[in-house]
């Protein structure tokens, strides 16, 4: 069962910056309704709409989408946004590139 409609935090009250996105599956039983995890890797666009540029690079990343133009297109941004994500993402530790140009994720 695929999740019907996502929630998308548009508030983040007292926070300086919204929270990192996550999924939850709900699954409906006999009179009860149990709550799973559910990875963005696997989710469609649509519920992903209200994520931040940064994470939808990080999610690329993650997706194995490496080359900042296959990035760029995947999220539909402009290049030069993407690559100043990349060397953000560099410089706080969370990614790095590699020879060729393509980047990954650091665990």
């Amino acid at each position: 069962m695929r999740p019907r409609s996502p929630f998308t935090c548009i508030r983040a009250n007292n926070l300086q910056r919204k929270p990192e996105p996550f999924g939850l599956r709900f699954v409906p039983g006999a009179g009860t309704i149990t709550v799973f995890p559910f990875d963005l890797t696997e989710a469609t666009p649509s519920v992903l709409a209200g994520a931040s540029k940064t994470y939808k690079v990080r999610l690329a990343l993650a997706q194995g989408v490496g080359m900042p133009e296959a990035i760029a297109e995947q999220i539909d941004a402009d290049v030069e946004t993407v690559k100043r994500l990349l060397r953000r993402l560099r410089k706080d530790g969370k990614a790095r590139e590699e020879e060729g140009g393509a980047w990954v994720l650091v665990s």
